[in-house]
């Protein structure tokens, strides 16, 4: 399975059925040369990339749905707790935080934990304060570094994060973060059919 330039909707989904068969599985991965946007053009456009859907690789939101493959085990009475992998558009993050409970944009609490991907390369290590501030994620909310190059590392964290709130919340999680970020929330899945997984579509 060439995962490298599959949308993570789409490796999900077919993690989610190759997970489950008796096979052997190798799951390749080839990185990008360039991530954007550089450095450059996010300083130079700093305030846009803020608040200019228009900028970047992806435009919109066309839909916000729950995943029909993990739609998770909720229980009506209990709060709502949203796990994020935020990508540089904030609206679609903040489209699944309306969809799940609207209350949550407003008042996160602990409700809301944000999975900032922290990168592999040093010179990429701006990008983790660029993503928190295009999100509007500040140090009063709860937040996690998350390695983008470590898939063990997504599952270690996510484990942490479920241990701490499973009896007391209907968790949701939606991921739009990396490619090896995606694999670790797959085996998290795997090993969690509670969780219920939200995708948010860009128009394009």
């Amino acid at each position: 399975l060439d995962m490298s330039v599959a949308s993570n909707r789409v490796l999900l989904k077919s993690l989610d059925v190759l997970l489950r068969r008796n096979i052997s599985l190798r799951i390749l991965y080839s990185e990008a040369a360039t991530y954007h946007p550089s450095k450059v053009d996010f300083e130079e456009n700093h305030q846009k990339w803020l608040t200019d859907d228009s900028l970047g690789l992806e435009f919109g939101v066309s839909e916000v749905v729950p995943s029909k493959e993990q739609p998770g085990h909720h229980l009506d009475p209990l709060p709502n707790c949203v796990i994020l992998f935020p990508t540089f558009k904030a609206a679609r993050a903040r489209a699944v935080i309306a969809a799940i409970d609207p209350t949550l944009l407003a008042a996160p609490g602990k409700s809301v934990y944000w999975m900032l991907g922290e990168p592999h390369l040093p010179e990429d290590a701006w990008r983790f304060e660029a993503m928190a501030k295009i999100n509007g994620v500040t140090g009063a909310q709860l937040q996690f570094k998350v390695n983008t190059f470590d898939y063990k590392d997504t599952l270690r964290v996510l484990e942490s994060v479920v241990a701490q709130v499973w009896e007391q919340h209907n968790i949701s999680l939606a991921q739009l973060g990396s490619k090896l970020q995606a694999l670790g929330t797959a085996i998290f899945f795997y090993l969690h059919p509670e969780v219920r997984l939200w995708f948010a579509v860009p128009k394009r």
